[in-house]
């Protein structure tokens, strides 16, 4: 269950990265995202067609409180996130970093610092989902740059 929930969060992250190139408004309209689903969470459909999301949390009550959860956490601590995957590049800017393999960079980072799932977990789902979305060898830099952390952070 927590691997669907990890790419319905990936393709939210993806699609707000391609809709919003302001973060800020971006971190807004979650805000105000947050607000609209507090008073509909009994519901299992939530309506994210102004967010962009469209049909992209259409699932349980369990996974998709833990994508909300995923997302509002990812934004949180956004500055945080990007800042730990910069200070990993070697030979390479974060501006170069593909769009894709950057959201599930943050996705893993965040929870890797903030839930209590194990390390290698989170690194091995990363890497299927970079084998899944991203182009053949993004997988290899995804696996570096997570190890790393992981060799730092001592997680």
């Amino acid at each position: 269950m927590l691997k669907k929930s990890r790419e319905y969060t990936l393709k939210a992250l993806y699609s707000i990265d391609s809709i919003y190139y302001d973060k800020i408004l971006c971190h807004k309209k979650l805000c105000a995202f947050n607000l609209k689903y507090c008073k509909f969470k009994k519901l299992n459909i939530v309506n994210y067609t102004m967010y962009g999301f469209d049909k992209i949390f259409f699932s349980s009550k369990k996974s998709h409180t833990y994508n909300h959860l995923l997302l509002i956490g990812i934004f949180n601590n956004i500055t945080i996130i990007d800042s730990i995957i910069n200070v990993n590049l070697h030979n390479w800017k974060f501006e170069r970093i593909n769009m894709i393999e950057k959201n599930i960079l943050r996705l893993a980072i965040y929870e890797m610092l903030y839930t209590n799932t194990s390390a290698s977990i989170i690194i091995n789902e990363a890497v299927e989902m970079s084998k899944k979305y991203t182009v053949p060898k993004a997988f290899k830099f995804v696996n570096g740059i997570l190890n790393n952390i992981k060799r730092y952070k001592n997680i």
